[in-house]
């Protein structure tokens, strides 16, 4: 899969030195990365867990598009 890049929110317990947690050598030891890299890592680790995001958003906005690649991202988790 490939890796999208994300900003890390402002944290003052950050021991990265003004780098993003996704760009410090500290970070696979880090207790204090920010929301949003443990949601990636999450995200990243658990397909069911991105599909069951993306259940919630397509319940939240009412769009079925959503809802049918929160089934295929199912779907192929299964196959292989």
């Amino acid at each position: 899969m490939k890796d999208i890049f994300m900003f890390c929110e402002n944290n003052p317990e950050c021991v990265c030195d003004d780098l993003c947690c996704q760009e410090c050598s500290k970070n696979k030891d880090c207790d204090h990365r920010c929301p949003n890299i443990r949601l990636k890592e999450r995200v990243y680790s658990d397909k069911d867990y991105h599909a069951q995001l993306l259940d919630d958003l397509a319940e939240r906005t009412d769009n079925w598009l959503i809802a049918v690649a929160a089934e295929r991202i199912r779907k192929e988790a299964g196959e292989r």
